[in-house]
């Protein structure tokens, strides 16, 4: 998360109503008497039972509201329920918001500022598989994940100023692993080990207006995941988009789709505040329909050093359903910008994390300090966001088709995590 999203907070959009599909006739037919118009259809969703209905008439000067109970959106619901309350006795409807949900990414600007572009990698990297003993890192190294063996993978410093080997190895042969992000930029390192419909490429080249440097998420994020366990079936799902933004009803729709499609892991390196610190509608819909053998991977948040609230749940790593990661520096220690609570289950390398990312075919720039750079396909990044990227692949490294499916692997792994043989630590172990 950047800095200026820990700024804005909790967010929704104004003008989107979510209704549960039995009393979308109820609610459509008061809102018509309240001189409420529909924007359009309502987009529905048979899956989570829910619609999104966008709505006309509620005089909002922006697209989107702080969620602190007092806008247009807030106090119509408040209406709509204070109503059927009224004439049902107590009974209510359905209803919630459309949270803007964003990436988990950037430099730990909250805890310590920094730019928020990823830094360009020179130099080299520390290899990192296998447990935190008798590993001698300094504070600020670079670290790179390669796959564990069953025995420990051998670790030590990569070259990386001119770019990163291409993942090899069997090491998650079989496993299957969706990425709900960003577009996908066509890295030459990743060709041939990911699925993305045409939709969710970004442009190989796209001129000389650039990309946004968030634009690069996904990329990064399943070079991560890929170096950890080369031999998985990747699929990146365009939830966000370019400037790394998107909304809890697209994010609830994704996670339903691709866990009906058989995924074993899902990765969200992407997060949402709620006004009232409680989960939203369609995301708690969405988790309840996901199926046993998935595990859902997200990352815990970037506001471990913020003055105000600095254990606030973010969503949807903070659901009980999900596997929340928070991120570790070079030596194996919580990284102060990484947030705590009770929700985290694990943490795992997150700051100067090296992977894929723009080369320089792309001119990449920071929309809020107008700063533009280039790369050589590879930089590093710190964030919560690579650390559940880390775990991701550290769990799809773990699946055994027929033997070992996703909840196995994540006990093997938490059970890893405890012996101390693998980079992934309990939150305990770290106190």
């Amino acid at each position: 998360m950047n800095e200026q999203s820990a700024v804005r907070g909790a967010v929704h959009r104004v003008n989107d109503l979510v209704v549960a599909l039995p009393h979308l006739g109820l609610v459509r037919e008061r809102l018509s008497a309240l001189g409420y118009g529909l924007g359009r259809p309502p987009a529905v969703s048979e899956a989570l039972g829910l619609a999104l209905v966008e709505l006309t008439g509620l005089g909002a000067a922006a697209s989107t509201a702080a969620d602190l109970g007092d806008s247009p959106l807030d106090v119509l619901i408040a209406g709509l329920r204070d109503h059927f309350s009224a004439g049902y006795d107590g009974w209510m409807p359905v209803l919630g918001k459309n949270r803007e949900v964003e990436t988990v990414g950037g430099t730990h600007v909250i805890s310590g500022g920094g730019s928020e572009l990823p830094v360009a990698a020179i130099g080299k990297a520390e290899a990192v598989a296998g447990g935190w003993d008798r590993r001698f890192l300094s504070d600020g190294a670079y670290v790179l994940p390669v796959p564990e063996s069953d025995a420990g993978a051998a670790a030590g410093p990569l070259a990386v100023g001119a770019g990163l080997p291409r993942p090899d190895g069997d090491r998650g042969r079989g496993a299957s692993v969706a990425v709900c992000d960003t577009g996908l930029w066509a890295h030459p390192s990743l060709a041939g080990a990911y699925l993305a419909a045409p939709e969710a490429m970004l442009p190989p080249e796209p001129g000389p207006a650039g990309l946004p440097f968030t634009a690069g998420h996904a990329t990064f994020v399943t070079g991560t995941i890929l170096r950890n366990a080369p031999g998985a079936a990747i699929t990146v799902h365009a939830t966000l988009d370019d400037h790394a933004k998107g909304t809890s009803w697209q994010l609830a729709n994704d996670l339903v789709d691709l866990a009906g499609r058989g995924a074993d892991v899902i990765n969200i390196s992407a997060g949402f505040f709620t006004g009232d610190d409680q989960p939203a509608l369609a995301m708690t819909t969405a988790l309840r329909l996901v199926g046993p053998r998935t595990v859902i991977v997200a990352a815990a948040g970037n506001h471990g050093g913020a003055e105000d609230k600095p254990r606030r749940p973010l969503w949807p790593a903070a659901h009980d359903e999900v596997v929340a990661v928070g991120a570790l520096t070079a030596l194996g220690t919580p990284a102060p910008f990484s947030t705590g609570g009770p929700w985290v289950q694990l943490l795992a390398p997150g700051v100067n994390v090296v992977s894929d990312y723009f080369d320089d075919a792309v001119t990449v720039t920071d929309p809020y300090s107008g700063e533009t750079r280039r790369y050589r396909g590879v930089a590093a990044w710190s964030g919560t966001s690579f650390a559940a990227a880390w775990v991701s692949g550290l769990l799809a490294g773990r699946i055994r088709p027929g033997r070992v499916g996703a909840r196995d692997a994540l006990r093997q792994l938490i059970e890893d995590a405890r012996a101390g043989t693998t980079a992934a630590r309990l939150p305990d172990q770290c106190a």
